[in-house]
């Protein structure tokens, strides 16, 4: 289930069946059911966020979220954008198998990067008689994430950090401090050439160890399954 774009869909993903939902905001005309032209077994939805979902209850083994809730600011205004994230996981949850998988990748609100990106944009003089863009205000952090996730509905939730990023990930590294600091020098640097610079290692070690790894990482994926 994807915000705008369908990203997901080149993707060899194992199934008999795989359906991609687009979702759109209210008062949209939404175009018709088709199928993918180039997978005879991929069928594309589209839906509004508060619209019917066009599946049913216990229908899907796993369901990906793409960027999906990075939207919700355009796609849920008025409404809190967290609430809606709730809401919508929950009646993703919904269509779940037993044991069933969602999952998902997100900016990073609270990530330096995109924290620093958003104080930038403050100080920037206009670019012309449109003005200087907006960065892109993301609702979650890793931390409203997890909530997002568990009062969606979900348990045995894993959070990781991806590099680079969710639309080029390389490598995962899991949040929890003791994981974190445990692996990420042999990941990091375990590749050839490796992942990052050495500078770069020693500010993600030393996050890690003070708990604070999440705040590196521009983009969040996480995972968990329905009871």
């Amino acid at each position: 289930m994807e915000g705008q774009s369908i990203l997901s869909k080149v993707a060899d993903w194992p199934g008999e069946g795989r359906s991609i939902c687009v979702l759109h905001q209210a008062n949209t005309t939404l175009p018709d059911e088709h199928s993918d032209g180039s997978a005879s077994n991929v069928t594309v939805h589209h839906a509004t966020l508060h619209g019917d979902l066009p599946f049913g209850k216990n229908t899907f083994d796993l369901i990906i979220l793409h960027g999906t809730l990075d939207q919700l600011p355009l796609l849920a205004e008025p409404d809190n954008p967290i609430s809606s994230a709730e809401k919508l996981i929950a009646r993703l949850t919904a269509l779940l198998g037993s044991e069933g998988i969602l999952a998902g990748c997100v900016q990073n609100r609270s990530s330096i990067k995109n924290s620093l990106r958003r104080v930038a944009w403050l100080f920037k003089k206009p670019a012309g008689p449109a003005g200087t863009p907006r960065p892109r205000n993301w609702p979650l952090s890793a931390l409203s994430c997890y909530r997002v996730a568990e009062r969606g509905g979900l348990v045995n939730i894993r959070m990781f950090g991806l590099v680079p990023n969710r639309d080029a990930p390389i490598k995962a590294f899991q949040i929890e401090p003791k994981i974190s600091r445990s692996i990420a020098k042999r990941q990091l640097f375990g590749l050839k050439p490796p992942l990052v610079s050495r500078p770069h290692y020693a500010i993600r070690r030393l996050l890690a160890e003070t708990g604070v790894g999440h705040l590196v990482d521009e983009s969040i994926f996480f995972w968990g399954k329905k009871p």
